[in-house]
């Protein structure tokens, strides 16, 4: 009875060790897919932070590229009057230029005649 009794006792430590091993893995198991989970939710958590601050960025870019885009439209239209200006007096300038010329040319014209009389 002593044997049966020890036989029993080692297959239950047996079973024992196997259920305590099979728990140690499941248990193993569990850790490294928490661990895993952590670990796609940190690098979740960091692309999204990213995406965030790139989403800024971009938001601060395209204010900067409209306001941009305004001042030189600004400029551009300021540049354009002022073109136009310019391009008003100069003409304004040549027509008083060939008035001059055109009195000047008459007045030599006008003068062999007074010479030869």
């Amino acid at each position: 009875m002593g044997d049966s009794m020890n036989d029993v006792l080692q297959e239950l430590s047996g079973l024992l060790r196997r259920i305590t091993e099979q728990n140690d893995a499941s248990w193993k198991r569990q850790e490294e897919f928490r661990s895993r989970m952590q670990g796609q939710q940190d690098s979740r958590t960091k692309l999204r932070e990213d995406m965030e601050a790139r989403s800024e960025k971009l938001r601060t870019q395209m204010s900067e590229f409209r306001f941009n885009a305004d001042k030189n439209k600004e400029d551009f239209a300021r540049r354009r009057e002022e073109d136009q200006q310019f391009r008003q007096r100069l003409l304004q300038t040549l027509d008083q230029h060939n008035q001059l010329l055109e009195t000047l040319i008459a007045r030599l014209k006008e003068e062999p005649k007074k010479g030869s009389l």
